[in-house]
């Protein structure tokens, strides 16, 4: 697929000055103003070995109008020429019965919300940020192998189809699927994901107010950075924080309408990635600027 624009002739609410000239992009129309899946985290290369420049953007969606789960945007950026993505479907394999002793493998959907994500080496860490009652376990992190993406036949619905040879995945050409997980135990606390802190082993690690919508964050040197959306009616903020500020994090400039994720880029260009998650119709919203876009400010 490929992007049609960049961020010029277009408005979105993030300071100018604030601003990576050229690290801006918005997705084709269907998924600009779609109203099913919503875009919620985002790294990249930089993130996976600490050394790489922004070539490659993983974004996360989780489908929230129906039940096909979540999926992974595989972007390919560069500041020139043109940038394109391609939708993968997130799955869980599984086994069952075949009736006859024997046992298939399976492909599901995953009820997932996607809401952070973190790329690290060839895996790729998810927050589950989903807790339901009919659940047979609690939240945690799914991981997934970035070298097992499967190519399936494009169809209808999800799974092993009645021939036993080919798989559907929602109308998606290619799945990646889920190969380990961190689930809440029970003897501990509470996982509050992408909502709080998460500590065990941790490198670092910091609580973040109750009531602050805090969306995403990153650690640049001494400092942290964290992102606050405020509905889908007002602009969000960048806001810093360091451990010898008693008062807590501290308004750095003005985001987009319904920001999510951060991700930062330390081999140059010190960017810090985001997006925005609402989608607004360009064609009927009197609102603006728009929010799902995806670009980069400095810190």
């Amino acid at each position: 697929m490929v992007c049609p624009g960049r961020e010029e002739g277009y408005r979105f609410d993030a300071e100018p000055e604030r601003r990576v000239p050229g690290h801006a992009f918005r997705w084709e129309s269907a998924d600009f103003i779609g109203k099913k899946w919503r875009p919620q985290g985002i790294t990249q290369d930089y993130d996976a070995d600490g050394t790489s420049p922004a070539k490659t953007l993983l974004v996360s969606w989780y489908d929230h109008k129906g039940d096909q789960g979540a999926r992974l945007s595989v972007v390919n950026w560069s500041t020139s020429g043109e940038i394109t993505y391609r939708h993968v479907l997130l799955v869980e394999p599984y086994s069952e019965p075949d009736g006859q002793g024997e046992l298939r493998d399976g492909i599901g959907a995953l009820d997932l919300h996607a809401g952070g994500i973190a790329w690290y080496g060839h895996h790729l860490y998810i927050a589950d940020s989903m807790y339901r009652a009919s659940r047979p376990y609690f939240p945690g992190i799914r991981v997934f192998d970035l070298r097992r993406f499967f190519k399936v036949t494009k169809g209808e619905g999800i799974g092993r189809q009645p021939d036993g040879r080919t798989f559907h995945a929602h109308g998606y050409e290619y799945v990646l699927p889920q190969t380990h997980a961190y689930d809440w135990s029970g003897r501990a606390r509470k996982l509050v994901i992408s909502r709080g802190a998460l500590r065990p082993r941790a490198e670092w690690a910091h609580a973040v107010p109750k009531g602050s919508n805090t969306q995403g964050a990153v650690k640049v040197g001494s400092t942290y950075y964290l992102t606050t959306s405020h509905t889908s009616r007002k602009a969000g903020e960048l806001r810093r924080w360091r451990e010898n500020w008693a008062a807590g994090p501290r308004h750095r400039s003005r985001l987009n309408i319904g920001v999510e994720d951060l991700s930062y880029d330390g081999s140059g260009s010190g960017a810090l990635w985001t997006l925005g998650e609402y989608a607004n119709d360009e064609r009927t919203d009197p609102r603006a600027p728009f929010s799902r876009y995806v670009y980069a400010v400095r810190p």
